[in-house]
């Protein structure tokens, strides 16, 4: 089963690699379309392929044996002709092989929906495209140059699905709702559009396109909320509030020896939704309290503004009303604060917004098994909470307050789940103004009685933490988790494993930070060998060998 699910991954792996070459060597690379993108984009998505084509060895790449059994044998004769011709000479396809395609999606008119798809890619040679656009699309009209110079293309005689394309450009375009527009027309004003009527004009997506990416996703909330509100498909103000703050962009990166990919956040975002994050993380003195031992699996670190955050919580809720109880959030606070007999501020104000979460393992420990009742072993995840109390008093009311309700137990200055025959699980401290919970009852006295906990030992993670408000880490390196994903396999099983070791060993860690105008994902590789693009292809391919 599980050798299965690693070759139907490994396969998609290759189909997915061989599908972006097919895509490079067919279409794709340089000169920017942005000039002609209308201003009231709401979508827009450009990939460099040629930056992404020179950080790879395409042509071991489309000789591999993965590449030419998994892609070339599963394409029909035609197409496999089609594809060799266009790897053994890509300009006789007539694309120009110097430009960047662009797709963009916007509202062509101001009064009515109208939305149109566009696509926007080089030419080189209008007779030798023409050529090969009869190739490759059998069911494709071609028809003259009209007196612009423009070739017209229609795929199954569909007026809504058209191509032009002359000696320099190719622009499809779709109509998606099917509302029999003047596609001529759109096309006259896409091809000649002003400057200041172009995305261009924004300022974010001009900034963002000003840099080098090897893939980017431009997204205007703000013009797709006015879409909805011409369209008159929803009225409400709180769900184009919502949209306005979604990230405005993304890029994708192949770097030396990791994998980066960036969300971008617009103003309204970062004064609203995002506002919840505070500047900066948490201190050095503080990474003594993310784990014991200092090098856990996983881990997150939070600074947050708690209230704020409950307020972003119930006004988000209100949009699923009446599916989620969480409208009702600060109602629910009035009468926790009115039972337990405290001011609604000092719940309001119970944490000051730094926390963190670990994951360290599994241990096993004895259990009860309720069928039985005999005495058994059990996994149970070694987990690590950290909170700084903003009252603490409020926190400990409520702590009091359910071990009255029988819900916990309090011994020795450390509050436990109640359990039934069964040790706890759970255990929760306080020292100072820390809140601590713990699955690790040893570890969670030793702190509570002075004894300090290893700080994290990666630099990249001491420093990241204690920079970014939102700071999420984990080690992907095969050795920190070997023994714990062996512990639960047969011998067998582990051998399977084993041979994909290599593999395993070539990832270092994943993290996830960000503040309130950009999050970014970064896939650390162990190794500078190659750039992390070459690095994936060799990847699968090893995994192709592995599992054929």
């Amino acid at each position: 089963m599980k050798k299965s699910i690693i070759i139907a991954i490994s396969a998609i792996g290759v189909v997915a690699i061989g599908a972006v070459i097919y895509v490079y060597l067919t279409f794709f690379n340089g000169t920017d379309f942005s000039k002609n993108i209308p201003k009231n984009s709401v979508f827009v998505m450009k990939v460099d392929l040629m930056g992404m084509g020179k950080k790879i060895n395409l042509k071991e790449a489309t000789e591999s044996k993965a590449f030419r059994k998994e892609i070339m044998e599963n394409m029909k004769s035609s197409q496999k002709d089609m594809m060799e011709k266009v790897m053994s000479n890509p300009l006789k396809s007539g694309l120009q092989l110097a430009s960047k395609p662009t797709l963009f999606l916007f509202n062509n008119s101001k009064t009515e929906s109208e939305p149109v798809m566009g696509f926007m890619f080089g030419i080189s040679d209008k007779k030798n495209f023409n050529l090969f656009l009869e190739e490759i699309a059998k069911d494709a009209t071609i028809k003259e140059p009209d007196q612009d110079g423009y070739y017209k293309a229609n795929f199954n005689k569909n007026e809504g699905f058209v191509l032009y394309f002359n000696d320099k450009i190719g622009l499809f375009l779709i109509d998606l709702d099917n509302k029999d527009l003047a596609l001529k027309r759109v096309r006259d004003e896409i091809v000649g559009l002003d400057k200041d009527k172009s995305i261009l004009s924004n300022e974010e997506y001009s900034s963002l396109n000003g840099q080098s990416n090897d893939m980017m996703v431009y997204f205007n909330g703000k013009e797709l909320a006015n879409v909805l509100d011409l369209n008159k498909n929803n009225s409400n103000d709180q769900m184009k509030k919502t949209i306005e703050a979604y990230p405005y962009a993304m890029t994708l990166n192949f770097n030396e020896d990791a994998i980066s990919i960036k969300s971008y956040m617009s103003k309204s975002a970062s004064t609203d939704a995002l506002s919840m994050l505070k500047e900066g993380g948490i201190t050095e003195s503080e990474l003594k309290n993310i784990d014991p031992k200092g090098n856990p699996l996983f881990f997150m670190t939070m600074n947050i503004d708690f209230k704020k955050t409950l307020e972003i919580i119930s006004e988000q809720s209100k949009l699923y009303q009446p599916y989620s109880s969480g409208a009702d959030l600060f109602n629910q606070i009035d009468n926790l604060a009115a039972e337990l007999n405290i001011p609604k501020e000092d719940i309001l104000n119970i944490f000051k917004g730094k926390m963190s979460l670990s994951f360290s393992g599994v241990k096993q420990v004895s259990a009860i098994d309720p069928y039985t009742l005999s005495t058994i072993n059990k996994p149970l995840p070694i987990v690590n909470a950290w909170a700084k109390l903003g009252n603490k008093e409020a926190a400990t009311k409520i702590l009091d307050a359910m071990v009255t309700s029988n819900s916990l137990i309090f011994e020795d200055g450390v509050y436990a789940e109640k359990t039934y025959g069964n040790s706890p699980s759970v255990f929760i401290g306080m020292k100072g103004d820390d809140l601590f919970i713990s699955s690790d009852k040893d570890a969670l006295i030793n702190k509570i009685k002075g004894a300090d906990w290893n700080a994290l030992k990666d630099d990249f993670s001491k420093t990241t933490a204690t920079k970014q408000p939102v700071f999420l880490y984990g080690d992907l390196r095969y050795s920190s988790y070997e023994s714990m994903i062996k512990s639960n396999l047969s011998e067998t099983e582990s051998g399977s494993i084993d041979k994909f070791k290599n593999i395993l060993s070539s990832f270092k860690s994943i993290s996830v930070s960000g503040n309130n105008k950009e999050v970014e994902m970064i896939i650390q590789l162990s190794e500078k060998k190659t750039n992390s693009l070459q690095r994936i292809i060799e990847l699968f391919q090893e995994a192709y060998r592995l599992t054929s």
